[in-house]
Order: structure tokens, then C-alpha cells, then sequence
């Protein structure tokens, strides 16, 4: 599994990030990442040791539903408490703009709805629809200010996806504990 900082590696030359920020190198590994990325093709499979196993589709699901305070997840509510705090985030910040640009191309690029396994419900997929929308919306958010707040939570959710996983949980108070991992 690759972790992060190689899917989100500086191989980029400046044309590709421009218009994107002082991070949009970065981004734009964001968006090769989540284009490349084969969601939920190793669902089920085992997981290493960093991570805690989730067995099934309705175990990871429940965890989503079981932990949904104040409109997110449970498991991201704390980094992303930490990012929505920070004064560089916010429609006036100087990064705005930056974001605007990064949502449309993650938009553009995520593509995880065409991955969603046929035996899930309408229900389900609205869920990981809410769910995947709220990730991508943080991840281009911690790249942003990520000189100005210390969080990689999304970008190491970033690694899990594309090795085909599902991050739907955590064991412990963030930052102390486990992803939880179907």
C-alpha cells in the first residue's frame, strides 16, 4: 500500500498547479490519486496491523450512522473541528479560491459512485455518498492550510481508498487510537 506522501508526491511541474495555491502541487496528486484510485476493490480483505479490520458492508455502514454528530461522521467530526477552526479556512480566507478550483476538479475526478457494489441499497449509497463527499471536501481543506494546521487525518483516509479499501471508523480518541478498515 502506498502511503500518502507517495501518491501525493512533487513530480508535478508548475503549469499543472497553477492557479491552485502554494499547496497545489499536492493537489493535483490529490486528483491523480483519486482518479486512480480502484474504491472498494479490496473490501473485505485483510488489513495490516496499523489498522482494525471491519468485517462486513453493514458493520462498516453502522459505524458511519453510529458516530454522525453535528452533520459529520464521527470519526472525521475531530480533525475536521481542528481544520474548521483554523483562521486560514472560511469563504473569506486567502484560500477560497484555491478551494473553489480543487473542488470542481475533485468533483471531476472521484468518480467512487460508479464503484459502489450493486448489492448495496439506495439507503447505503446515499450514505457513502454523504460520506465520500464529506472526505474529499476535508482532504482539499487539509492540503490548503496544511502549512497552517498540522493534520494529515484525510490525506492518510487518502491511502486507504486507493489501495481499495474502506476508512469508516476509529478506535480511540483522535489522534490516539486506530482507523477502522473494511
Amino acid at each position: 500500500m502506498k502511503i500518502w506522501q507517495e501518491l501525493l508526491g512533487d513530480e508535478y511541474h508548475e503549469d499543472d498547479a497553477a492557479g491552485l495555491g502554494p499547496h497545489g502541487s499536492e493537489l493535483c496528486g490529490v486528483f491523480d490519486a483519486l482518479a486512480a484510485t480502484q474504491w472498494f476493490s479490496a473490501v473485505g480483505q485483510s488489513v495490516p496491523a496499523q489498522a482494525i479490520a471491519v468485517a462486513t458492508w453493514d458493520e462498516a455502514l453502522s459505524l458511519l450512522e453510529r458516530q454522525r454528530p453535528a452533520g459529520y461522521h464521527g470519526h472525521i467530526a475531530a480533525p475536521a473541528r481542528l481544520l474548521e477552526d483554523a483562521p486560514a479556512y472560511g469563504e473569506g480566507s486567502e484560500y477560497a479560491p484555491y478551494y473553489e478550483k480543487a473542488y470542481v476538479e475533485v468533483s471531476r475526478t472521484a468518480g467512487y459512485s460508479a464503484f459502489y457494489p450493486a448489492t448495496l441499497s439506495d439507503a447505503a449509497r446515499d450514505a457513502l455518498d454523504e460520506y465520500l463527499h464529506h472526505f474529499t471536501d476535508w482532504l482539499i481543506i487539509e492540503v490548503l492550510i496544511s502549512d497552517v494546521v498540522p493534520c494529515t487525518f484525510f490525506r492518510e483516509q487518502l491511502q486507504w481508498f486507493h489501495a481499495g479499501h474502506f476508512p469508516c471508523g476509529w478506535d480511540g480518541d483522535w489522534p490516539v487510537g486506530k482507523m477502522k478498515v473494511f
